[in-house]
């Protein structure tokens, strides 16, 4: 009798077959999943662990699993099924951020990749620049080279909630964790870091009304991060007993052009007799603040004290010279690298909120009233 065709074919062909139908059918494995080690695959399927590497190998060059030295072979993501030589491009995390041109965002890449590379993970920099349909690019090629999961700064556009809602749903349903850094959104819950806004701005604006400021000029965006630092402006003038209309409250829409951001502030400094101090509630208002008092050949802290987040990288003042709020930027991205890792490999249903204290350092360019 002659031998059926399925008798005739090698053995780790037949292997092969096996153990794609758990993958395509899904009978037992499903995408991101760790298959079972040669040892107990050739136990199982009554095979040598030579005929079971060999499958292993046509799997892996079929684009249907991967594997990563010294943790296990996994099942690939659907999409490199079939594709000779489309490897899941392992240990990958990626972050989208909204630029790294200022201390912000090169602290928290600084403290992100230390700790991803001390676990074995490579990352991917995406930098939207506020723009939700680059945003939504960046999410497709992410998802293309395989990311294992995503440390995103809520993207600043005009409907935050929504936008950034649907963000984290695609990443949801591509099964991938995400962490976010700097800003919550409302309406969702997911691991976040982020620093103590509102109580180490209570905490500036003390000190300036300490210092008997009692005329300020608060300079911002109007978005969330924003509104969380204004409630501590609000907070210390109530605390201190001091009318709050005594705050002017500056929003300037940053369009990324200092010449034309600076002209706009200058116009509303020009406006502003009376007052004594400037705060400003991020690093590049900061310096635009301070491009705005050269302008009008306003002296700090002679003719006005300047406090401001983040220490202005390109100022003419020495470290030392500006009283500025100083945020553990390293320290978040570590902690965001940390978060990440931990739900990539282990899983787990709680949702962690790490909130880092940042610090007011007191530099000389704040005067006391008399």
């Amino acid at each position: 009798m002659n031998k059926s065709t399925n008798d005739r074919k090698p053995r780790y062909v037949k292997i092969i077959e096996i153990l794609k139908r758990q993958i395509v059918e899904q009978e037992t494995w499903s995408q991101g999943m760790k298959i079972p080690a040669e040892r107990e695959l050739a136990e199982t399927l009554g095979a040598s662990r030579n005929t079971i590497r060999r499958a292993i190998s046509v799997l892996i060059d079929e684009g249907y699993i991967f594997n990563e030295v010294g943790r296990g072979t996994f099942v690939n993501s659907k999409k490199f099924w079939g594709k000779k030589n489309r490897i899941h491009k392992s240990k990958l995390v990626g972050i989208i951020i909204t630029d790294v041109k200022f201390t912000f965002g090169k602290q928290i890449i600084r403290g992100l990749e230390d700790h991803l590379n001390k676990n074995g993970y490579s990352l991917i920099l995406c930098q939207d620049h506020s723009n939700i349909e680059k945003t939504h690019r960046y999410i497709k090629t992410l998802v293309e080279h395989g990311i294992k999961g995503v440390i995103l700064d809520p993207v600043l556009t005009e409907d935050y909630a929504a936008d950034n809602i649907e963000i984290v749903k695609r990443f949801e349903k591509e099964k991938l964790p995400v962490v976010l850094i700097d800003r919550e959104i409302h309406g969702i819950q997911k691991n976040i870091v982020l620093t103590n806004n509102e109580e180490i701005s209570f905490q500036a604006v003390n000190y300036l009304l300490k210092k008997n400021h009692k005329k300020i000029i608060v300079v911002r965006d109007n978005a969330l991060v924003f509104q969380k630092r204004f409630n501590g402006v609000m907070r210390a003038f109530e605390k201190n007993n001091v009318p709050f209309s005594n705050c002017r409250d500056v929003v300037l829409k940053s369009h990324d052009d200092i010449r034309r951001d600076t002209a706009r502030l200058v116009s509303v400094l020009k406006n502003s007799r009376g007052c004594t101090a400037l705060f400003s509630l991020n690093e590049y208002f900061g310096k635009v603040s301070l491009r705005a008092f050269s302008k009008l050949k306003k002296k700090v802290p002679e003719d006005i004290s300047f406090l401001t987040f983040d220490h202005p990288e390109d100022s003419s003042f020495e470290e030392g010279e500006i009283t500025y709020i100083e945020q553990p930027l390293t320290k978040m991205g570590n902690k965001a690298g940390k978060l990440i890792v931990n739900l990539i490999e282990f899983g787990t249903s709680s949702v962690n909120r790490v909130i880092i204290k940042s610090k007011l350092i007191i530099g000389r360019s704040v005067r006391q009233i008399d």
